[in-house]
């Protein structure tokens, strides 16, 4: 693959985790990641979080990432 075509590739990376707290779907609270600690973890890694629509599911956050190459 050309050099031009490999740098212009990004990686991305979805993550739908349960929210914090007592919502009526979801494992028990003891074993959800919070979700500072999942984005700590995953840009801990060079990814970059590029959208948090925590607002769109009712009980599980939804956040997009990206790493270029």
């Amino acid at each position: 693959m050309p050099a031009h075509l490999i740098a212009a590739i990004k990686l991305f990376l979805v993550v739908v985790e349960f929210k914090e707290g007592d919502v009526p779907e979801g494992p028990p609270e003891k074993i959800k990641i919070p979700k500072s600690r999942l984005i700590c973890m995953i840009t801990e890694q060079d990814f970059i979080l590029d959208v948090d629509k925590s607002n769109i599911l009712p009980y599980q956050t939804f956040l997009l990432f990206f790493k270029a190459h």
